[in-house]
């Protein structure tokens, strides 16, 4: 058992040990999910494009996204790849 004054080291104690820093920020920043209204805002199209982009019936989507549940999701790295950013 711990004493009680030590604290119990988190998954990002670990990265940081075991990874070097570029990588644990560019870990950090392909995680990163957003739902459809902030990915229209980010992208400069409307939330009405993007679900008429998600509903092509052969596969052919422009903006790659993510279905958790109900919700829909997008990724930043996807998003910023599709507005021509590097």
């Amino acid at each position: 058992m711990l004493p009680p004054t030590a604290s119990i080291p988190t998954t990002d104690d670990y990265i940081e040990a075991c990874d070097p820093p570029e990588l644990i920020a560019a870990e950090k920043q392909l995680d990163v999910l957003v739902k459809e209204k902030k990915a229209a805002e980010l992208i400069h199209k409307s939330v009405s494009w993007l679900q008429k982009d998600r509903c092509k019936p052969d596969g052919s989507n422009v903006v790659p996204f993510r279905q958790i549940g109900r919700s829909i999701f997008y990724s930043i790295a996807d998003l910023k790849t599709v507005r021509g950013d590097s």
